[in-house]
């Protein structure tokens, strides 16, 4: 008993350390817990006239014509608006631009703490020496720069863009593709329940604001992906009509073109990490604190050069896209007034369409505040494949916040489900998912089909042959594909059960769903059942029925329908 006790005290301190509070940024405004805004807006106030002599003074500028793609002017005139948008005088041309006034609303998740790979049982995925630059426009990969308006969309537009990049780096579309933003900020805060009806009573709500200004983050995201949520065509939800008073309606929820796979969270200050996986997938998803209220030099943007640096402390408030690097992109092309100590930058895509930066590209120093964070400088990799893989999402977390909870070394995690997909006939069980805040994780899975005790989710026929093992790297979601074909019939009863370990700690904290608030700005609500979902502390404790807390583990079975 004792030990449920330290496990359930400790669960409660993991929750409290991924309680967010908003950063809604209409300009810059750090987190109290990291910089005020006080100090930063004296900042910049003193330094303004500094950032322009540092533009002007920059040593080895290049002064790189923004040329406009016919491609991608068409795409971003379809998802701009010029509803409250200013004119400006662009500073190289002397020509008078119309761009959207700003506002910058990735509000991180307070103390979501990112642990390093490098625990002392990592072992890097890289093969040979990593290449001093990368672009992955060279290569085809990255879809046209899209523009989000006056909204305060920026978490959408990077997650759909790492999607895109990397369903175009696996062959499965062209580089024209697009996908749209609005349907997953729209069904992100408009919760709908899922096509199996498991996740009814669960919600993702706005607390204050409207859904297309309240901002968001990718852990967040990250679950909505997960469930199915997301990456439908543009087509189906155009971007040219977000609105707050839009309804969507709750048909489009689901309708998604790719399914997400895998969602790797990993810390930015594991620099190859970050590089291999922009390598692998195509891109990253990340964020950084913004002053670029215009598309001229400031504090801390040299226009000139389209380079960006930030020496003060670590604070967020924009989601961008990473698709390269070069390191020796020279720090002398940064503001005088504020250089980094050693040359390196990251190539950016950004979402304030083509007229800013290098056709809607610049850099960032690999010495920037948001990236050199041991604890919170985050990146995020999004992993799909098409739609008609699956057939069937079987899943009880319908809400997309981070709460975790903890096992002990040999401790398991399951969910117990009932066929349903396919009325009146059969199903094969083909994947499972599970998420984990935790790195380098050793996984045993194994299936149950009609367990005897339904307080035991093992007390059913094991299925599998042997247990399907693995182990992860990064903290993040995983699909597990099984090796042995599983078939059930509708209206049986499954369990997915999820055996947890690791050589570094004597846990393994894992990702569930609760209901909680996060600061004030977003509200999580998770409804559950009794019978559900279980939760064993360690290999020989008790099976515990999980719906007292209310909190489900996310995992997740993947069908087809079977003839």
């Amino acid at each position: 008993m004792r030990k449920n006790l330290l496990l359930k005290g400790k669960a409660i301190f993991m929750a409290a350390l991924l309680t967010a509070s908003t950063l809604n940024m209409t300009d810059v405004i750090a987190s109290a817990s990291v910089q005020s805004q006080e100090q930063m807006q004296e900042d910049m106030e003193q330094e303004e006239d500094l950032a322009v002599m540092g533009a002007e003074d920059t040593e080895n500028t290049e002064n790189t014509e923004n040329t406009e793609n016919t491609e991608n002017t068409e795409d971003i005139e379809d998802k701009s608006t010029n509803e409250n948008s200013e004119v400006i005088m662009e500073a190289e041309t002397g020509e008078e631009i119309e761009i959207p006034k700003r506002q910058m609303t990735y509000n991180s998740v307070d103390n979501l703490m990112i642990p390093s790979l490098y625990d002392g049982t990592y072992l890097p995925n890289q093969c040979g020496t990593l290449p001093t630059s990368y672009d992955s426009r060279t290569y085809g990969y990255v879809t046209p720069v899209r523009n989000q308006g006056t909204w305060g969309t920026c978490w959408a537009f990077s997650a759909i863009g790492v999607a895109e990049a990397n369903i175009v780096k696996k062959g499965l579309a062209g580089n024209t593709l697009d996908l749209s933003e609005l349907q997953l900020a729209y069904f992100f805060y408009h919760t709908v329940t899922d096509p199996l009806g498991n996740t009814e009573g669960d919600s993702t709500k706005a607390v204050s604001q409207s859904y297309l200004n309240r901002g968001g983050n990718s852990a967040f995201t990250t679950f909505a992906l997960a469930g199915w949520c997301g990456t439908a065509l543009e087509s189906k939800a155009p971007y040219e009509n977000a609105s707050e008073n839009l309804t969507l309606d709750s048909s489009l929820a689901y309708d998604d073109a790719y399914h997400m796979q895998n969602a790797f969270w990993v810390n930015m200050t594991d620099r190859s990490d970050v590089k291999q996986l922009i390598m692998n997938y195509g891109a990253i998803s990340t964020s950084y604190l913004s002053d670029q209220t215009s598309n001229d030099s400031t504090t801390y943007y040299n226009s000139t050069n389209k380079a960006y640096y930030y020496d003060g402390r670590y604070s967020s408030n924009h989601a961008i896209i990473i698709v390269g690097w070069d390191d020796s992109f020279s720090k002398t092309k940064f503001n005088q007034a504020h250089r980094p100590s050693s040359n390196g930058a990251w190539l950016v895509k950004n979402s304030w369409g083509t007229s800013f930066g290098d056709s809607g590209y610049f850099w960032i120093s690999y010495e920037d505040a948001a990236f050199n964070d041991s604890d919170y400088s985050q990146a995020f990799v999004f992993d799909f494949e098409a739609a008609d893989n699956y057939d069937h999402n079987y899943q009880y977390d319908g809400s997309n916040g981070t709460y975790a909870y903890s096992v002990y070394n040999g401790g398991s995690i399951a969910n117990i489900f009932t066929a349903s997909g396919n009325p009146g006939k059969k199903e094969t069980i083909n994947a499972v998912s599970f998420a984990l805040y935790d790195v380098n994780v050793n996984y045993s899975i194994q299936i149950y089909k009609n367990p005897t005790n339904a307080n035991d989710p093992t007390s059913g026929t094991a299925m599998l042959t042997k247990p399907k093992t693995g182990q992860t790297s990064y903290v993040g979601y995983y699909t597990v594909p099984l090796s042995d074909s599983i078939t059930i019939k509708d209206g049986e009863k499954f369990s997915v059960v999820v055996t947890l370990s690791k050589r570094s700690s004597n846990y393994v904290n894992y990702f569930c769903d609760y209901s909680y608030n996060n600061g004030n700005w977003i509200k999580f609500t998770s409804e559950m059942q009794s019978g559900q979902s279980f939760q064993k502390y360690w290999k020989n404790a008790s099976w515990e029925d999980m719906s007292a807390d209310q909190m489900t583990p996310r995992i997740k079975a993947f069908t087809t329908n079977a003839n």
